[in-house]
């Protein structure tokens, strides 16, 4: 009994700290809205090992152990902000919130892959890119799709956007849930960018947010162990606010052996969430409070303390994907051809202000 109160205790505390950080934002829905003139409209590809359902969330959070496939339109307002996913509380406006105008579900991976080789071979050669992301902790379907489409937007993204949407329970309760979803789906994932190598794609990115990171992490080493070697076409991760044990990751990297370069992983230490990850966890450090890049000196990973910058919720969880002043960097790194050419301070922590030499546009 001596140990089993203070780990509830440290569980209640967790999870209701959580549930006071997302308290603000409503819950993403799926909203099918009308194709307004004046709205951006972003195709996004999805993969997802979440089981489907008949209504209008489209997947669940309970686990399948097949994956599914669709492509789905997403309507990004013309009030968009830049960094926001704008979701209506009550009555969904076309003008102002995020929503769908059209989705398909596709038969199987033949059938994604027959849409990912049209989706591609339309672009410009040096537009052929797959950027797949990878949502976190306590993400509806609705939220991880709408979160994509505002990333492309802002982000500038000219290739073919790709969720995968691993079974998150969508609640703060479900962290031991999540973490043990992260597990289940490594096979799906890895299938997917097996797929995505094959395809006519030139070059893979990946992004994970939070627990996707993990999931991220434990898919490269699952394929390195294997001996099967990295996808030639992975050429960039960028790991936003990992909720990742320090130690953990560094031996994750090392069974990796060579990481894809650039490899990016957005810090803050005023990230709440994080924060009360490392209070649950005993105080052990996670790779997204880690501001100095010594923690990890030893491995090629670019270190982006992104600390000075806040998200609109006060919680610094999501800074890497909505922080305008972010969005600016990592838009300005895509369009530099950050695939082949090194990043400021090539493995150590760079402060913001000193990549944006000043530009901050907030």
């Amino acid at each position: 009994m001596t140990n089993t109160v203070p780990h509830l205790t440290r569980r209640a505390v967790l999870l209701g700290g959580v549930s006071l950080v997302a308290a603000c934002a409503p819950r993403g829905q799926i909203t099918v809205l009308p194709a307004l003139e004046t709205a951006d409209k972003v195709d996004v590809l999805v993969a997802t090992n979440r089981a489907p359902v008949e209504t209008r969330a489209l997947f669940s959070g309970n686990r399948s152990t097949v994956t599914h496939y669709a492509e789905i339109t997403v309507s990004v307002p013309p009030r968009h902000r830049t960094g926001e996913v704008e979701i209506h509380r009550r009555r969904a406006d076309a003008r102002k919130h995020f929503g769908i105008t059209g989705a398909e579900r596709l038969s199987d991976a033949r059938a994604f892959g027959a849409r990912v080789a049209r989706r591609t071979l339309d672009l410009p050669a040096g537009q052929r890119e797959a950027v797949v992301y990878v949502h976190g902790f306590n993400t509806n379907f609705p939220e991880a799709l709408y979160r994509l489409g505002q990333m492309v937007h802002d982000f500038g993204v000219e290739g073919v956007p790709v969720l995968f949407s691993w079974p998150s329970g969508g609640e703060a309760g479900d962290y031991l849930y999540d973490r043990d979803s992260v597990l289940f789906a490594r096979d799906s994932l890895e299938e997917l960018l097996t797929q995505l190598d094959q395809s006519q794609v030139n070059r893979i990115t990946l992004i994970g947010h939070s627990m996707g990171s993990q999931l991220i992490m434990e898919t490269l080493r699952q394929r390195a162990i294997r001996r099967q070697g990295l996808w030639s076409k992975l050429t960039g991760v960028i790991l936003v606010a990992p909720d990742i044990d320090v130690d953990l990751f560094t031996r994750q990297a090392l069974e990796i052996g060579t990481l894809p370069q650039p490899f990016i992983v957005m810090t803050s230490d005023k990230d709440r969430a994080l924060q009360l990850s490392e209070w649950v966890s005993s105080s052990r450090a996670r790779l997204g409070t880690v501001t100095s890049s010594a923690a990890v000196a030893a491995l090629p990973v670019t270190v982006i303390d992104t600390s000075s910058e806040a998200d609109r919720f006060g919680g610094n969880h999501s800074t890497g994907l909505s922080s305008p002043a972010m969005i600016a960097l990592i838009r300005g790194l895509r369009e530099n051809e950050i695939t082949e050419s090194p990043l400021p301070g090539g493995g150590g922590g760079v402060a913001l202000p000193a990549i944006l030499s000043g530009n901050n546009p907030n």
